[in-house]
């Protein structure tokens, strides 16, 4: 019996473009959302039955992912403890920071 992919069908079914008329034929020629992200606008149309739906959903996927406003430029790393500082939590107790200066270790 094949693995269903819940999630991933719930995923394919919100995106643009996709219908309650195309979102089976699209998730079997595709196999998986790698698969659609890697699938051309040429295979998109065959198999979502026009140029429209491909248009869209193409154009959506390919998009730019825009960064948000006073936002970081690259995402911030949680260590193990849930914070960013890197440190394990027993150096960061007191509120000091070794790396800065000031504070223990």
């Amino acid at each position: 019996e094949a693995v269903v992919n819940q999630a991933g069908i719930e995923l394919l079914r919100r995106l643009p473009g996709v219908t309650d008329a195309n979102w089976r034929a699209l998730a079997d020629g595709v196999g998986s959302l790698a698969g659609l992200a890697d699938a051309g606008l040429e295979r998109l149309e065959a198999l979502m039955g026009g140029a429209r739906a491909a248009k869209t959903l193409h154009a959506f996927l390919h998009a730019p992912c825009p960064r948000l406003a006073g936002g970081p430029s690259e995402p911030a790393m949680v260590d193990d403890e849930g914070d960013s500082d890197g440190l394990p939590n027993e150096a960061g107790r007191d509120g000091g920071d070794s790396r800065q200066g000031g504070g223990t270790a």
